[in-house]
This record gives C-alpha cells, sequence and structure tokens, in this order.
C-alpha cells in the first residue's frame, strides 16, 4: 500500500502487514485471480492512498514476465474500516 505524502508516493504497508490480505485463486487452466483486501487501521494517517501488486507471469516455457498493477488513487476521510478490492 503506497501513501502520497509531500507530492510523492511512498509504501506505508506490505503484505505482511495484518490489516493486508491477499488471495489467490486458480482460474481456467492457466491463469489466476488475485483479491487484495486492505483495513486501514486506527493509526492511518488521512488522505490518499493506492495499492501496488507485483507479480509475475508465465506462458508455457517461456521466462518468467514481471509485472506491477496500481489501483487509482482514493482517500481515506475517516477512520472506519475500508475494504479496497483489486
Amino acid at each position: 500500500m503506497q501513501g502520497y505524502e509531500h507530492g510523492r508516493w511512498g509504501t506505508v504497508t506490505a503484505d505482511n502487514d495484518p490489516g493486508t490480505c491477499f488471495k489467490w485463486k486458480r482460474h481456467l487452466a492457466a491463469q489466476s485471480r488475485v483479491t487484495i483486501e486492505w483495513r486501514v487501521s486506527a493509526t492511518a494517517t488521512l488522505g490518499h492512498y493506492r495499492l501496488v501488486y507485483h507479480g509475475g507471469a508465465k506462458v508455457a516455457s517461456e521466462a518468467l514476465t514481471l509485472f506491477a498493477e496500481v489501483t487509482n488513487p482514493f482517500t481515506v476521510r475517516s477512520k472506519a474500516e475500508l475494504k479496497i478490492l483489486a
């Protein structure tokens, strides 16, 4: 998870954070579906956030291709629990 502060994006939490849940599921024969949930902690700063996912894809005998996906930015305006699906 990245937060926007002082004109730049920076990491605020990673996949080992208790508020982050990563779910992986096989889809069809050679595809996967990923769901990532983030629960805003009581200590989180109100502001702008986005989720960044780094993964890898492989087709048959080809080399692994690394990729990154980034959600659209969203704003945390209260300390209420928030669930983001990406």
